[in-house]
C-alpha cells in the first residue's frame, strides 16, 4: 500500500520549539520512471538499509521517548533550546565517540541528525558569491546575528552539561531510561539485573574534582600499601581515577545488555551502600514483579540489602566470603552429608569450519601446517585450562544474624589440569534445589564485565576532556544512555548479531546491505538498483538527457564542495 503524503505535527511541540515535521513520499516506481523520462528529477541519493538516521526516527517516533525528554532535570528556568534537542544532540556526540564539545559542528554535518531534523530546521545553501555550500541551521530563538552551522551553538550544550545538578541527573538516568525500556516492550520476564563497580582512571590533574589517587596492582586492582611486600610494591603505580557503580538488565542467552542506573563518586566511594538505594529507584520505577533476580559480586555483599530485597520479592545471588559462617558450615557439611556431587565440564570448542570450496593443492598445504602446529605445541607446556567443577547445594543456611534469611549455599570445587583446585561458594535467596542451575545463573554476572570492557576501550567513556565533574557525570551518563539506546534499536530490528559488538564493529554492520539507489520525482520515490536506475536513464529522451545532466551535475556540486565549519582548534 503506498504511503500518503503530508506532514504530522509532534505531539509535544510546543510554539518556537517543534520538533522536526515528517514529509512523506509515495513509493511508486511508474511515477518517477515517467518524469524522469521527461527530464524531471528532484533528488537522488543512496538508501542505507539501517544508518544514524534510522536510529534517531525510531528513537523519535517511539512514545516512550516523550517521558525521557519530560522528566529530564534542566536546570533552565527558560527553555530557550528544546530538550529534546539537547539530549539528541548529547546522544549523537556519544555514537560518533566525540568526547569535545568542539567536534559538535563535525558531528552534524557528517552524522544522521541534520536529516531527522528535517529541512524546516537544517539546509544547505549556496553562497552566490563564492559557490561555496555550507550547512544552515534555523535555530530556535533569535539571538544569532550571523548564519548558524549548527542547530544550537557547542557553548550551549556544555554549559548546560555542566549546570545540571548530578545527583537529579544520576536519578533521572536510574528512572527514566528503565521506563523506556519496560515501555519498548524489551524487559525480560526474568527480571536479572546485574550489579558491579569499575574505576575511571584520569590524568594525575588534582583539578579533577572528587577524584582521589589509590594505589593499583598490574592488573588494576586496588591493593593496601601495608600488605605488600617489597617486591609486588614495586609492581603496584598510584593512579587518580573515580568509582562507578552499575546496574545492568539482560537475559540467559546474553541477547542484550542495558543499563539501569549509575553512581559516580570518588574512588573510595564503598559499593555495598549503594545498591539498595539503586534496586529501590529501580523498582519503584518500573512497577512490582518486574526486578527478580539481583546477581553481585563480593563487594556487594550487606545482610540488610539481601533482607530488605527479599522483602521486596527480589532475590539475590552472589559469591560468600571465606571469613562468613555460612561459608565454613556449607563446607563442613558438604563434605559430611555423603550425598553425590553435581559435575560441570566445559564445553568442548567448536570445529573450525573449513572453506567448502577449496583446491587440493590449497588443502595439503593447510594439512602440513596443521601437523607442524600440533609437533610444536607437543614441545610445549599444555595450557592451563578448568577441567572439571564439582559442586553441591547446601539448603537453609541461617548462621547469618544480620541478614536474617535463608541461604540456599552451594559450595563449588573448580579443578584445572595442572592439578590444581580452587574452592569456593555461591549463596541465593531463591528456594530452589539445582546447583547447576545456580551456577549458571552466576555465570551471567560476567556480562556487566564485558560491558565495562567496551565502554572504557571502545566508548571513550573515561576520556574526559574537563575536571568539571558535572561534565565528568554528563560524559558517564550519556554514554551510557546511549549506548543503552543503541541496544534496544538493535534488538527491534533484529540485528542481534552486533549487540555484543564494539562501536566501531557495530556501525560496520549497520552500513548498507545491498544499497538500493533512491530516486525523487513529484513527491514520489523509487528504490532502484545500479542498473535499473541506469537503464532509464539511458531510456529518456535527448532532451530529457541533457535537463537530467544538468540537475545530477548541480547535485554533485552540492554534496562535494566542503560545507564552511568554523576552525577545529582541539586535538
Amino acid at each position: 500500500m503506498p504511503y500518503p503524503v503530508g506532514v504530522v505535527p509532534d505531539p509535544l511541540a510546543t510554539e518556537g520549539s517543534e520538533m522536526p515535521r515528517w514529509e512523506a513520499f509515495q513509493l511508486d516506481h511508474e511515477v518517477v520512471r515517467d518524469q524522469i523520462e521527461h527530464g524531471n528529477l528532484d533528488y537522488v541519493e543512496v538508501a542505507s538499509e539501517v544508518a544514524e538516521t534510522e536510529f534517531f526516527r525510531h528513537l523519535f517516533s517511539a512514545t516512550p521517548w516523550e517521558n525521557l525528554v519530560a522528566t529530564f532535570p534542566n536546570p533552565r528556568r527558560k527553555e530557550e533550546v528544546p530538550v529534546w534537542l539537547y539530549l539528541s544532540s548529547q546522544i549523537t556526540l556519544r555514537l560518533h565517540a566525540a568526547t569535545g564539545y568542539g567536534a559538535y559542528p563535525y558531528v552534524m554535518h557528517c552524522g544522521g541528525l541534520k536529516e531527522v531534523l528535517g529541512e524546516q530546521q537544517v539546509r544547505w545553501k549556496e553562497d552566490p558569491e563564492t559557490g561555496r555550500w555550507r550547512l544552515e541551521c534555523q535555530g530556535y530563538n533569535d539571538k544569532n546575528s550571523n548564519a548558524r552551522c549548527t542547530p544550537c551553538d557547542p557553548d550551549f550544550l556544555r554549559k548546560l552539561a555542566r549546570d545540571t545538578p548530578t545527583d537529579a541527573l544520576q536519578h533521572w538516568f536510574g528512572r527514566a531510561v528503565p521506563q523506556y525500556i519496560r515501555d519498548v516492550g524489551l524487559w525480560d520476564d526474568e527480571g536479572i539485573v546485574l550489579a558491579d563497580g569499575s574505576y575511571l582512571f584520569v590524568p594525575d590533574n588534582e583539578k579533577y574534582e572528587n577524584s582521589c589517587v589509590m594505589r593499583f596492582d598490574e592488573h588494576n586492582h586496588p591493593v593496601d600499601r601495608e600488605k605488600l611486600s617489597e617486591q609486588e610494591l614495586k609492581r603496584t603505580r598510584l593512579r587518580r581515577c573515580y568509582r562507578m557503580v552499575n546496574l545492568l538488565h539482560t537475559n540467559r542467552r546474553r541477547d542484550f545488555g542495558m543499563y539501569l542506573g549509575v553512581r559516580l563518586g570518588s574512588g573510595k566511594l564503598a559499593e555495598a551502600p549503594q545498591l539498595l538505594p539503586m534496586i529501590t529507584e529501580l523498582h519503584d520505577a518500573i512497577g512490582k514483579n518486574r526486578v527478580k533476580l539481583v546477581i553481585h559480586d563480593r563487594g556487594f555483599i550487606d545482610g540488610r540489602t539481601v533482607r530488605e530485597l527479599k522483602l521486596k520479592g527480589i532475590d539475590s545471588l552472589f559469591p560468600l566470603r571465606k571469613d562468613m559462617l555460612d561459608y565454613q558450615d556449607a563446607w563442613r557439611l558438604a563434605e559430611t552429608d555423603g550425598r553425590p556431587w553435581q559435575v560441570w565440564k566445559p564445553p568442548a570448542p567448536p570445529p573450525t569450519a573449513a572453506p567448502v570450496q577449496r583446491p587440493e593443492a590449497i588443502r595439503a598445504r593447510e594439512a602440513k601446517r596443521q601437523r607442524t602446529l600440533a609437533a610444536k605445541k607437543a614441545e610445549e607446556p599444555p595450557p592451563v585450562r578448568t577441567d572439571r567443577v564439582e559442586m553441591k547445594l547446601i539448603p537453609q543456611m541461617s548462621l547469618w544474624e544480620n541478614c536474617g534469611i535463608p541461604l540456599q549455599v552451594v559450595v563449588a570445587r573448580k579443578h584445572r589440569t595442572d592439578g590444581t583446585c580452587k574452592e569456593w561458594a555461591l549463596a541465593i535467596t531463591r528456594d530452589t534445589q539445582d546447583a547447576l542451575e545456580v551456577w549458571d545463573l552466576y555465570g551471567i554476572r560476567h556480562e556487566i564485565e564485558e560491558k565495562h570492557r567496551q565502554s572504557k576501550c571502545y566508548w571513550d567513556l573515561s576520556a574526559f576532556r574537563a575536571p568539571n565533574y558535572g561534565l565528568v557525570v554528563n560524559q558517564v551518563v550519556f554514554t551510557l544512555l546511549a549506548y543503552t539506546l543503541m541496544q534496544v534499536f538493535l534488538e527491534k530490528n533484529d540485528r542481534k548479531d552486533l549487540t555484543r559488538a564494539t562501536r566501531e564493529r557495530m556501525c560496520q554492520g549497520l552500513l548498507p546491505r545491498g544499497d538500493k539507489i533512491a530516486a525523487y520525482a513529484a513527491h514520489h520515490v523509487a528504490l532502484l538498483t545500479a542498473a535499473q536506475y541506469g537503464d532509464w536513464l539511458l531510456g529518456a529522451s535527448e532532451g530529457a538527457r541533457r535537463r537530467l545532466r544538468g540537475r545530477l551535475r548541480a547535485l554533485e556540486r552540492q554534496r562535494c564542495t566542503p560545507p564552511e565549519l568554523p576552525l577545529r582548534d582541539d586535538p
